[in-house]
């Protein structure tokens, strides 16, 4: 083998060995869908409404009429009411139905006092719901929610 091609050989064997290494060091989608739903429960808890706007997608529409500002005046609301937020979530699926868009179940304990896990919420006799989430990528990676359901969680919701 010649020394150009070895070179050659070499420049290709690293750059797709550094190839291989990015893409395998990019979070999945699966990944970045439960890393929003971290960084909303933070925001929740810090009431930063600025932060929660971001995870809302401008094309927000949901079952009962509410588009992304109903849904920021209906947090604003709730943030007004209560002087602490606690908030514990905890995603039980994600299923990515195209590369730019996404489902997930979402519970949240919501209460009045601090506890670290989704268990000590539900013996704060925290108020439980399940979130039905419809995100969307409009850039690879920026993942919002662009519609969801939510409701009171029933017991069996739980046993999923």
């Amino acid at each position: 083998m010649t020394l150009p091609r070895l070179i050659l050989g070499g420049v290709v064997l690293t750059a797709l060995a550094a190839f291989v290494t990015c893409s395998r060091d990019r979070p999945t989608p699966e990944e970045q869908i439960r890393s929003l739903v971290t960084r909303a429960e933070l925001a929740a808890e810090q009431k930063d409404l600025r932060a929660l706007r971001a995870f809302v997608s401008e094309r927000y529409h949901d079952e009962d009429d509410n588009d992304r500002e109903s849904v920021m005046r209906l947090l604003a609301y709730h943030f007004l009411r209560h002087r602490f937020v606690h908030v514990v979530t905890t995603v039980t699926s994600v299923r990515v139905r195209a590369p730019n868009r996404a489902e997930a179940v979402v519970f949240a304990g919501l209460a009045s006092r601090a506890g670290d896990s989704f268990r000590d919420a539900l013996l704060a006799h925290a108020d439980v719901y399940r979130f039905d989430l419809r995100l969307v990528a409009d850039t690879p990676g920026d993942w919002t929610v662009a519609g969801a359901a939510w409701r009171p969680a029933e017991v069996g919701d739980l046993a999923e």
